[in-house]
């Protein structure tokens, strides 16, 4: 879409090209509750950011592999990466035309 005809403003994650999403191991010695929250606090973010539902699906499949890859239980990935009920969303306050 272009911006300047439709006053749609699209956003998606952006991981620079030196992110190797090398998480918190889930081996690690810190609490439970802090490994756990690295997914869903991830996921949420990325459903704030992202106003197309395929760029976050694409962002979830790659934050999947890559905290699978540094140990996590796919179990506790499906329950914390679930479709987040509740995101901040990013107001469209082009939904009208300008003034």
């Amino acid at each position: 879409y272009d911006f300047l005809e439709n006053h749609i403003l699209k956003t998606k994650i952006h991981v620079k090209g030196t992110n190797k999403m090398n998480y918190l191991h889930y081996s690690s010695c810190h609490p439970n509750h802090v490994k756990k929250s690295i997914p869903k606090s991830l996921s949420l973010r990325a459903k704030s950011l992202c106003t197309n539902a395929s760029d976050f699906k694409i962002y979830k499949s790659k934050l999947t592999k890559a905290l699978s890859n540094r140990g996590y239980p796919t179990k506790l990935l499906n329950r914390q990466l679930r479709q987040p009920k509740k995101a901040t969303t990013i107001p469209n306050y082009f939904q009208n035309d300008p003034k």
